[in-house]
């Protein structure tokens, strides 16, 4: 009896070690290339967190999904089972709004179960979010006007953002916007660059005058007031705001984006203006401006 008893407890054993070394594991990490190298390197590229990992079966079956941890590592035990076919894909959902892939270009990582026992497939994002950018040696001046189609409020704005290091007026740091027929004008009176860097997929920095950088995003508390027919009561209003300076005068090309919006507990829900591509305050997504120039400059600024 004790003898069978032994020999079944070996027979499980053996079976339990079997399956643990023929099991089949995938892994990875999810990076963003934040140097512009575009190549991976472990401990400066940021990990992208949250990210799916959708594995399926190359006809189109689904087997799991996966996702990143903190680390933008991802782990998955796949069946075990040989001479199958496997393509991995990212859902886009859970990645930065403006994502490209660097590594692997195609996006999708594909591989034969037969290959071995454990796959390691990784990616490198290119997002705008994840780049080394800079908080202070930018500043900006000029204006425009944008209409989003005809019949609708045309929207006029500029100013100087940050001029002499200083958010306050008497230095210029004010930024003007004002949509015409609903009779909305935002006066920003204080002005802050949150950050300054290039937009991907065009050459950095601009030519007219010569800066390292062709966008900048700043932010800024003011007054709220109607014009025209709109006796709204004055406010005060906080706002968001980022330009694009990306080519000479008359190119048409630079764009620009705001949100300004009343309490900034709940910046979405109490929005009083917005120019965006699709009307959603969560993304930042500029338009084409109608006319006008929005000139980056370089200073002496520092954080």
């Amino acid at each position: 009896m004790y003898l069978k008893m032994l020999m079944t407890s070996c027979a499980a054993l053996a079976l339990v070690l079997g399956s643990t070394a023929h099991a089949k594991v995938l892994n990875g990490t999810i990076l963003c290339d934040t140097n512009g190298d575009r190549q991976i390197d472990a401990g400066v590229d940021v990990p992208l967190v949250g990210v799916v990992v959708n594995i399926d079966e190359s006809g189109g079956a689904a087997v799991g999904t996966a996702a990143t941890e903190g680390d933008g590592t991802y782990f998955f035990n796949l069946p075990n089972q040989q001479n199958v076919d496997y393509q991995l894909t990212l859902d886009g959902a859970t990645l930065p709004a403006d994502a490209t892939f660097i590594i692997p270009a195609s996006g999708s990582h594909e591989f034969n179960s037969s290959d071995g026992i454990e796959f390691t497939r990784d990616w490198l994002i290119d997002s705008e979010l994840c780049r080394e950018v800079e908080t202070g040696g930018c500043w900006m001046t000029g204006g425009g006007h944008w209409r989003e189609a005809r019949g609708t409020p045309r929207h006029n704005f500029g100013g100087n953002v940050y001029p002499s290091c200083s958010p306050d007026p008497g230095e210029g740091g004010q930024w003007n916007h004002v949509r015409r027929r609903n009779g909305v004008h935002v006066l920003g009176q204080s002005v802050d660059v949150v950050r300054c860097g290039n937009v991907g997929g065009i050459p950095d920095g601009s030519t007219s005058p010569v800066t390292p950088f062709n966008f900048i995003e700043f932010e800024g508390e003011g007054r709220l007031t109607g014009q025209g027919n709109n006796r709204i009561p004055e406010q005060d209003v906080y706002f968001f705001a980022r330009a694009e300076d990306r080519n000479e005068p008359g190119s048409g090309n630079d764009r620009y984006f705001i949100h300004a919006f009343t309490d900034p507990g709940d910046p979405e829900g109490s929005t009083v203006l917005l120019t965006d591509v699709d009307g959603d305050a969560s993304t930042v997504d500029p338009v084409v401006i109608s006319g006008g120039n929005l000139q980056l400059h370089a200073s002496s600024c520092e954080e």
